[in-house]
């Protein structure tokens, strides 16, 4: 899963998607959407040459694992996955720390490589003369464990390294150089457009919000809580919900009442340390508990599986 691709820049996938995102760029002549979905940084770690060569394994920095920290986790952490469920994922531990670095150098070079075909994109705009027009927002789905926790892929489990994704938003009615920290969803996109397009939502249903009150500067935050979900597709008992606040993040499992995830985002800000069994934190997982059964009540779904993908 490691490689470097044999495939040529100039005919990878990830090119093959800008140029056609180019070619209808160069034929559109009115109000357009398009969306841009490019497979990477994603596992097999493959990037084509010069990207995979852009980064040395030795200057990359090394997972973040505490040791034993896994000890405190539900029990499927550190045990093997039904090779059918989502994701991937796998331990580390029987990975050289020389495996780890080019794993990791390797994924930078493919984010090398996304940060080029965006920009192509963006050249073709500004060509036509639309970049001053239009709206762009870059994102992503989900993010990639990269060995933090002795972890690798993604899965089951809700950490941060997994959750939070970027979300960069330029256009022209919204203010340049504004960084914000709230909480904030995909859901939150679509109300987003349709306020940047001037369209009333009308009958479009949505729990998401609006993101324009944090982008002109009106609002700092939109709201305190934010809820996660995980569906399996082979271990359903490991179906989990998460309710994510700006201090705490706790994962719960309904099909076993022992298991439990809490971390403390302030004090121990890259989940090594889970405190679920801790007594002196009963109020807040009741409260955390509350919040998240009124709202979002456990809702799994049996999948009907045809095949791993």
């Amino acid at each position: 899963e490691c490689f470097a691709s044999a495939v040529p820049a100039s005919l990878h996938y990830n090119r093959w998607i800008a140029d056609r995102a180019n070619q209808f760029l160069e034929q559109v002549d009115e109000p357009f959407f398009l969306f841009v979905s490019f497979p990477d940084p994603h596992h097999p770690f493959s990037p084509p040459r010069p990207h995979s060569d852009a980064y040395d394994p030795n200057d990359v920095p090394v997972p973040r694992v505490v040791e034993g920290e896994l000890e405190r986790m539900p029990p499927y952490y550190r045990e093997p996955l039904d090779p059918l469920e989502q994701g991937g994922l796998e331990r580390t531990s029987h990975l050289s720390e020389t495996t780890l670095r080019r794993v990791i150098a390797y994924t930078y070079g493919m984010v090398q490589m996304i940060d080029q075909s965006v920009g192509q994109v963006i050249e073709q705009l500004d060509r036509r003369q639309l970049l001053d027009h239009t709206t762009i927002i870059f994102s992503s789905d989900h993010g990639e464990l990269l060995g933090d926790h002795g972890l690798l892929h993604k899965g089951p489990p809700p950490y941060r390294q997994l959750l939070e994704v970027p979300c960069m938003i330029k256009g022209p009615d919204i203010p340049s150089s504004r960084s914000v920290n709230a909480l904030t969803s995909h859901l939150d996109l679509a109300p987003t457009l349709l306020d940047l397009a001037g369209i009333p939502n009308g009958e479009f249903h949505t729990e998401g919000q609006s993101l324009m009150p944090l982008l002109d500067g009106r609002a700092e935050t939109l709201r305190d809580h934010l809820f996660a979900e995980y569906h399996p597709r082979g271990m359903l008992h490991l179906y989990n919900q998460t309710i994510r606040t700006q201090q705490w993040r706790m994962t719960l499992y309904p099909e076993h009442a022992d298991w439990g995830e809490l971390f403390d985002l302030k004090s121990d800000p890259y989940e090594n340390c889970n405190r679920f069994l801790d007594s002196s934190l009963e109020t807040v997982k009741r409260e955390l508990g509350q919040t998240l059964h009124r709202e979002f009540p456990p809702h799994p779904v049996i999948p009907q599986r045809v095949s791993k993908w």
